[in-house]
Parts: structure tokens; sequence; C-alpha cells
């Protein structure tokens, strides 16, 4: 039994240096490419990404939607957890991905439509000699719905 205490103590350490969170809902890159300018209608927009989280009116028939999807997650290096050794070598590690879908309508069919995704890796390095950041490697496109990659 003195056994459980120690493990659960660990388990919560462990669990302690991780973090994660989503905002929205993630959609299939490859549906985007179906979006036709003049010939996608509402209801198919919505039958491929499901109810819009934004909708602006801006007049005169025309509409615009905005899909948007974020995650973040973060995590704690090994070094952090050992004793004397975190003191000089602790750090953190994170990654985050971010798509955006904007369709315009007018009259119900689409006009225009853009979609965008990044996402970069970042590495931070802590200790009582030096604190230094490095940016990992970083993605970001923007391009018209029907030339998504």
């Amino acid at each position: 039994m003195k056994g459980i205490p120690w493990c659960s103590a660990v388990i919560a350490i462990g669990l302690s240096g991780c973090f994660g969170m989503k905002t929205g809902q993630k959609f299939d890159d490859r549906s985007v490419k179906n979006i036709r300018t003049g010939k996608t209608t509402k209801a198919e927009v919505i039958q491929m990404f499901g109810q819009p989280p934004t909708r602006n009116s801006t007049g005169g028939g025309s509409e615009t939607w905005t899909y948007q999807y974020t995650a973040l997650q973060s995590h704690a290096t090994a070094a952090t957890y050992i004793p004397i050794v975190s003191l000089f070598a602790s750090g953190a590690k994170s990654t985050s991905t971010q798509q955006t879908l904007t369709v315009n309508f007018k009259k119900g069919v689409v006009s225009a439509c853009t979609y965008g995704k990044s996402s970069s890796d970042t590495a931070m390095s802590m200790g009582l000699l030096s604190v230094s950041e490095k940016p990992g490697q970083s993605n970001n496109v923007s391009t018209p719905c029907d030339e998504a990659q």
C-alpha cells in the first residue's frame, strides 16, 4: 500500500506538465476544394461543414460565414522533472494549428471563398543560467477554396 501514494504523486506531476486546448470543430481540408464559386449553395456548404459558428449579413442578399478551428498543445520537457537538473535545463514545447474558412454568399450561392491554415512549433528552455525561446517551423497558407491543398 505504500506504493500507491508514490504512484499517485508521479502521475499527478506528469499530468501537470501537459496542456491542451481546442476551439471550434476541425474540418477536412479536402472538402474545401469542393466549394465552387458561382455553383455551391448554402445547403451544400452546411452539408459539408455543418452550421457556421459565425454568420454576418452584409445586406442586398449577401452573407459571410466563417468556420474556425484552433488547437494548442504544450508539454514540459523531461529534464523539467529531474531534481537539480531542472534548475539548469527545464523547458517546454508547444504546437499550435489553426484553420479558417470564410465563405461569402450572394443570393444563396457562393460568391467568394478563402481558406487559411497555419501551424507552428516553439521550444522554450529555462534554467538558472539562461532563458531562450526557439521558434520552430511555421507554416501559413491562405488560398481561394478551389485551390486549397
